[in-house]
């Protein structure tokens, strides 16, 4: 007998010449109709054979199986099928779940229109029912597949469908589409949507993420506000954006940096970040990250500013931003600043400060650092330095560094000067020969 799996049928007729046929043909010819029908069916296994699957779909009892079927094996030949089976008017919402999940995966788009129309605009939250739930899971997947696509059309149902879902992972799926599609017209939507604190805080990042992809100038402001908001929960991502936004970014984050952006003064003085040097170290790291040299001066002024501050604590936090973003700029110019901060015998910013340097590649600085190198209380406040030597200096140091190991009883400190030797040593074996690098 036919099982579960047995969901191919072939045909077989019999077509009877007359009815003159006698009692015992007719049954034979009954016989033969009913053992055709149970035998000429082929068994679909799961995960095998599409072909077989594909006949399946149109079995409403098998559609499931058939979908789960065809989405583990992976064969595009599915796609028009699948697609017919999309514009049911029937179609349960996890069946268009599993389907949207499979033209994402496959980048299906001749399924764009289809899965347009299944999009439902008036479903409620998730705690309304369990149909919402599954509606709404249809329309999270929907939304992803169609980011993925990247067609262009899906853009202005998505924004409606962002305007009218309470429920977050729907949001949350669209938003991160329409960065996808660089979706320019969404800009003013997502732009409200971050800025609203009465929104989920996990779509107000993925709307600040969608921000930066989109890269329209005119969510810059909002942007750098978000580099403050929520006690700077969205620094990173904000960070991130305006860095993808570009050189329209600089002024706009100089002037806050310099604190002629009261919007950004008010959210810090609000936050648990309300300490002097907030402000001004979050929009110099941006202003590092987007290496745009019109920054240089005005990082140069900050450092003068901040030079003058008595509290310790404040100045350092500035101050590590500002010289990590004369590392991104590269200029040697920032040497004598950074040096005026070598002195201090704190590991982390002895760290930024041999980090900086190496990045701007100035090689006269080594006898600055070597200065430093043998200052200083704690040893491990002078490996970073040590670091640096080796990265800059040539076999010319070797002298110096064997001189330096031969005063060390610090087991980390010996054994960076022992990796800088290496380097130190390595020069005077390659020299220029770019093979004897390699």
């Amino acid at each position: 007998m036919p099982n579960e799996h047995d969901v191919r049928a072939c045909t077989c007729s019999f077509k009877p010449k007359g009815f003159s046929m006698t009692s015992r043909f007719f049954l034979l010819a009954v016989i033969s109709i009913l053992l055709c029908g149970m035998g000429c069916t082929k068994k679909c296994k799961p995960g095998e054979d599409a072909e077989c699957w594909i006949t399946a779909l149109k079995d409403p009892a098998k559609t499931d199986q058939a979908i789960d079927s065809l989405k583990q094996i992976g064969d595009k030949k599915a796609e028009p099928a699948l697609i017919e089976i999309m514009k049911s008017q029937s179609l349960k919402p996890q069946q268009m779940e599993h389907l949207a999940e499979i033209f994402q995966k496959w980048k299906t788009a001749a399924a764009v229109k289809p899965m347009l129309t299944a999009i439902d605009f008036t479903i409620g939250p998730n705690k309304e029912s369990a149909k919402a739930k599954r509606t709404n899971r249809a329309n999270q997947k929907i939304a992803s597949a169609l980011g993925e696509i990247q067609d262009q059309q899906a853009i202005n149902p998505l924004i409606r469908l962002l305007n009218t879902t309470k429920e977050p992972s729907v949001q949350r799926a669209v938003v991160r589409s329409l960065g996808q599609l660089k979706a320019q017209d969404a800009t003013d939507d997502l732009i409200r949507i971050s800025s609203d604190p009465k929104t989920n805080a996990i779509v107000r990042m993925n709307a600040v993420y969608a921000l930066g992809e989109i890269a329209n100038p005119k969510a810059v402001d909002p942007l750098i506000l978000s580099l403050y908001s929520d006690n700077a929960y969205f620094f990173f991502q904000a960070g991130l954006a305006l860095v993808k936004i570009g050189r329209a970014s600089v002024e706009p984050l100089v002037k806050t940096m310099l604190g002629e952006n009261q919007a950004a003064e008010k959210l810090v003085m609000e936050s648990s970040q309300g300490i002097r040097g907030a402000m001004e170290s979050n929009a110099a790291k941006v202003l590092g990250d987007i290496q745009d040299p019109s920054a240089l001066q005005p990082l140069f002024d900050l450092a003068e500013r901040v030079s003058k501050w008595t509290d310790k604590t404040e100045k350092m936090l500035v101050m590590t931003r500002v010289i990590n973003a004369f590392g991104s700029l590269q200029d040697p110019k920032a040497i004598d600043v950074i040096s005026d901060y070598l002195s201090e015998d704190l590991w982390d910013l002895r760290t930024v400060c041999a980090s900086a340097i190496n990045s701007i590649g100035h090689r006269p600085a080594v006898d600055l650092l070597f200065q430093y190198a043998t200052k200083g209380k704690h040893p491990q406040t002078r490996v970073p330095l040590v670091e640096a030597i080796g990265n800059l200096g040539t076999d010319e140091i070797l002298p110096k560094l064997n001189q330096l190991l031969d005063s060390q009883k610090d087991t980390t400190l010996a054994s960076a000067i022992k990796t800088s030797s290496q380097k130190a040593n390595a020069h005077q074996s390659c020299k220029e020969k770019p093979t004897c690098w390699a």
